[in-house]
This record gives structure tokens, sequence and C-alpha cells, in this order.
């Protein structure tokens, strides 16, 4: 019986005694029971550092990147005594390391991934000479060259030769490129647009016949724009490329043009007083551009059929509309508290007839109601 138990101890399953099974399993029992406490101490650990250095490197963001690599870095860990405590033949001890090794490139490469965006706020200080668009855009680069490079260390790590890979893939993107002329052509559009710095993350654009709104995002293939009624509009980047954009929110200044029509009746004195207040009015107000940056004209333009036309240009650096917005009411409030205080109105559209009688003789009001009433 003690030579069976022997035995069956020395050469347990497939080969391994049942000592090395018990040592794996109690491995693997005590990996999975440790592995939340070890990873609760790293990442306790990391954010005392993070606090104590004051870095911007290793800061909140970065710690909380961090956290999945953490979690599985015990159990690789046990994985690795596990592939070191088992005698296995020579071939099965080569696939195992092999397995440890992939394992522990692809959780090297996982980190880095993981760790690319909060590093990709540290471009911010870059914005003088990139935008958020071009940041953006190197960032998804960068974390795309990050995956690349660790499959081709996993297919090296198994021997398995780049090249012909690469060369294959060579010609099933030249297939492809052929079918997908407008995916590349949006993709090339997309990265006009951040060269020429058309417009950023933000801007308010104008698009004749397509759209207009807020950009919100600047993709590889298209450019989400948010129109004022809070639709989401995606316009192909080719279309952003080839059309004129008009970019509000770099203008300087944003320019009122009134047309102010008065009544005939309204004297030459009391159009040059009116003339004179509005422009007194928007020179001395702050939210005005001044007369020396921008122009401010206050005159006569014009007789119209039911009006003496007042021409009112003048220009404000609020931007936004809700600003602009206000700012014109108020403009709007003053110029018809003026007008009005001069004695005057504003004109509407309105029509004289003239009758005459048989000769030359007038026709009085009650011929023409007892006409009318025949």
């Amino acid at each position: 019986m003690a030579e069976r138990f022997e035995f069956v101890w020395n050469q347990g399953i497939a080969g391994h005694n049942v000592q090395n099974i018990l040592i794996v399993l109690g491995i693997v029992i005590l990996t999975l029971f440790i592995r939340g406490p070890i990873a609760w101490f790293l990442m306790t650990w990391l954010k005392n550092l993070s606090e104590k250095l004051h870095s911007d490197w290793l800061d909140a963001p970065m710690v909380a990147a961090l956290r999945g690599p953490i979690r599985l870095l015990p159990l690789w860990l046990g994985l690795l005594v596990i592939a070191e405590v088992l005698q296995l033949p020579p071939r099965a001890q080569s696939f195992v390391d092999h397995v440890v090794l992939s394992l522990g490139t692809m959780l090297l490469f996982w980190t880095v991934f993981r760790a690319m965006l909060p590093i990709s706020r540290q471009f911010s200080r870059f914005e003088k000479a990139m935008t958020r668009s071009m940041i953006s855009w190197l960032v998804k680069g960068l974390r795309f060259m990050v995956i690349l490079i660790g499959v081709a260390a996993v297919l090296d790590i198994w021997g398995i030769a780049i090249g012909p890979i690469l060369a294959g893939l060579g010609i099933l993107g030249v297939a492809v490129a052929l079918g997908a002329q407008d995916l590349f052509k949006n993709l090339i559009a997309g990265a006009l647009i951040l060269g020429e710095r058309r417009f950023d993350i933000g801007d308010w654009i104008l698009v004749e016949g397509v759209v207009e709104g807020d950009v919100e995002k600047i993709g590889f293939r298209s450019t989400l724009i948010r129109r004022f009624d809070k639709a989401p509009v995606y316009v192909p980047n080719a279309k952003l490329s080839d059309d004129a954009v008009i970019n509000f929110s770099r203008m300087t200044y944003r320019r009122i043009y009134w047309t102010i029509g008065l009544e005939y009746r309204t004297t030459q004195a009391q159009i040059d007083a009116i003339c004179k207040d509005i422009k007194e009015f928007v020179e001395n107000d702050e939210q005005f551009v001044n007369p020396d940056k921008a122009t401010v004209f206050v005159g006569l333009e014009k007789f119209n059929d039911s009006s003496v036309d007042i021409l009112l240009v003048c220009f404000t650096d609020k931007i936004r509309f809700l600003d602009y917005a206000d700012v014109r009411a108020r403009l709007g409030a003053n110029v018809k508290e003026i007008i009005e205080g001069h004695g005057t109105g504003f004109a509407f559209p309105s029509r004289t007839v003239y009758v005459e009688g048989v000769e030359g003789k007038p026709i009085s009001l009650e011929q023409i109601a007892a006409a009318g009433g025949s």
C-alpha cells in the first residue's frame, strides 16, 4: 500500500508528482486571494507618492489609468512562478515560457497604452504650435503605434517573421485603397484641416449650404458639428477642406449694420441731432469698439419709398451670440429713446392716394362714400 501511494505521489498526473500539482494549485489560489490586496497596496502607494511628489506626470489620472495593469500584475507573477515550479519536458517548457513572456510583453504595452492619455495632457503646453485637434490626432497615432509594436513584439517571441506579413498587408492595403478612395480622401483632408488650422474644437463655423454650428470633434473621416438646435451633423472632412468655411469664432469684432427708417415729416435738424446722439452713445459706451480701431458711422443714407433712412454701422467685441444679442438689444432701446426724444418716429410702409374730380374740381369725402355705396 505504501509503495502504491509512493508511486502515485511520484508519478502523479501526466508524469508530474502530486507535490508539484499541489504547489501549483496553492500558487493559483494564493494569487487569486492576494490579487486584490496587492493591487490595493500598489494603488495606495502610487496615490501617496503622487501627492508627495506633486508631479505633472504621476498624478491622479495617471494612477487611475494604471489600475487595470496593476490588477493583472499579480496574476502574471503567479503564472511566472508556476512556470518555474513545473518541471515540464523541453518542448512543453518552451511553450509555457513563450506564453509567460508573451503575457508579460502584452502587460507592458498595455501599461504604456493606458498611460498615453494622461501623458497627452502634458502636450497642452505645445498648444501654441499645435491645436487641440492636432494633439488628439497625435495621441491616437501614438496609441496605434504602441499597439502595432506590441503585436510585432509578441509575434517575434513566437518566431513569426514580420516582414512577409507586412508585405502581404501592403498588397492588401493597395487593394483596399482602390475601393476606399473616399476614406483616404477624408483622412488626408482632415490632416490638411488640422495643418491649416481652419478651425478648432469649440469654434463656431458656417459652411454655406451645409451646416452652421459649433465644432465638437474632428475625427479621421468626419467632423462633428453641433447645430444651434443641438442636432449633431457629421460632415466629411473632404467637404470642409474643399468648400469655403467661415470661422466666426476668429472674428476680431462683430458688426452691427442697421438701416433706420424715419418718417418723412422729420426735419433735417432732427436728423442731424439724432445721428449726433446715436454716434455719441456708441463712442462713449465700452461695449462698442473705439472708432480708432473699427468704423463707427451714423448718417443719412437714402430716401426710401416711405422713409428717410439713416445708416448705423458699429462694432462690438462680443463675438458669442448671446453676448452680441444683449449689446444689440441695448443699442436698439437707446436708438428708440433718442428718436422719440427728438419728436419724431419710425416710418412704416404707407401709400397716399390723391383723387381729383371732373374738370379739375375736387370730390368731397361724402361724394366718394356715396359713390362707393351705390
